[in-house]
């Protein structure tokens, strides 16, 4: 199977099978991945369970009953493995489509409605796009991919996508050593291998004007050395924007142990560091010391993440930011483009 993207290239989808199973540890319904191995709850069915129920709800309890599976209607989530990277992507029920500003409201619908759909929810930051989804709940994980690649072939349509809830991963998490060997490297075996800031900051270290968003897993925004550059206006964009938390950039998954990054989210202060650390009290200092951060998490430690969440940080973080830090990686482009 393959879904189109956004350059109407084919990406190859391997469909790995899903079900709806009892936890046997709380009774809730949880979504398992079976595998050619057998069952592989540790990767690809933790990742997917913890999906479906921040996401999809399943899994969900409703406050004040006993914890029960809920019926299932229609088909469960589905979980693809994209063949040239080996990222995972789960769907449900919804896609994102964003038509051609041209195309009448008429025109929108009688599309729309050709395969079944109705509109769930406009994006906020582009007034073309849409979340739609199917109130018969009828169609598939491999339904939906099909519905997709249709509308791609529309002029009508500038893209579609599923709602993709995708694999990401962060880079190797940057070191900021004592002689801050990244500023200026001159000896050893790896002498020059640095960013060679000594002559850029004969020029500047940085202007309070120029902000720089990291997109990652969260900033400390009250690190002793990075306080003092914090620009106002960091959002969590893993959590809806109804959710308090919403308004909070900081790292919030913690786990045992705390240094490894399976599973914690440590990788976006450092990064913050790298670019801003003020070098307080003999700390490390940034390669542009006097600019500032806008933290913007987007990540839940190595959680599945909401494309569609993924690309609206991008695109908030554009219109409160002058430079755009990534340090991560997806899949070949399947989500709706920044």
């Amino acid at each position: 199977m393959y879904i189109l993207n956004a350059r109407r290239e084919r990406v190859q989808l391997a469909r790995l099978d899903t079900e709806v199973l009892a936890d046997p540890a709380t009774g809730r319904a949880m979504v398992s991945v079976a595998t050619r191995r057998g069952r592989d709850p540790v990767n690809a069915s933790a990742l997917v369970a913890r999906a479906s129920r921040a996401f999809f709800e399943i899994g969900g309890q409703q406050p004040g009953r006993a914890a029960e599976v809920a019926p299932q209607v229609g088909p469960p989530p589905v979980a693809f493995r994209e063949t040239a990277s080996g990222l995972l992507h789960v769907v449900y029920r919804e896609i994102v489509i964003r038509f051609a500003h041209a195309i009448s409201q008429k025109r929108r619908q009688e599309i729309l409605k050709k395969e079944g759909f109705a509109v769930r929810r406009a994006n906020p930051f582009i007034q073309d796009q849409i979340v739609v989804y199917d109130p018969r709940r009828k169609h598939s994980g491999e339904e939906l991919v099909e519905v997709s690649n249709r509308w791609m072939e529309l002029d009508e349509v500038v893209f579609s996508t599923p709602n993709f809830v995708s694999q990401f991963l962060r880079n190797v998490p940057p070191s900021i050593r004592p002689e801050e060997w990244h500023l200026k490297n001159s000896g050893g075996a790896k002498a020059g291998e640095d960013v060679n800031v000594s002559a850029a900051w004969k020029l500047t270290k940085g202007d309070p004007q120029i902000v720089v968003a990291v997109l990652d897993d969260g900033v400390d925004v009250e690190h002793s050395n990075l306080i003092g550059n914090i620009a106002d206006g960091g959002r969590d964009f893993f959590v809806p924007a109804d959710n308090p938390e919403h308004l909070n950039p900081r790292p919030k998954k913690f786990t045992f142990p705390f240094d490894q990054m399976v599973g914690n989210d440590i990788h976006g202060t450092p990064c913050a560091g790298i670019i801003a650390a003020a070098g307080k009290k003999k700390g490390s200092v940034g390669v542009a010391p006097r600019c500032r951060i806008l933290g913007i998490k987007v990540f839940h430690a190595d959680d599945l993440a909401q494309g569609e969440n993924v690309a609206n940080a991008i695109r908030y973080a554009a219109t409160h930011a002058d430079i755009l830090s990534c340090s991560w990686s997806g899949g070949i482009r399947i989500s709706s483009r920044p």
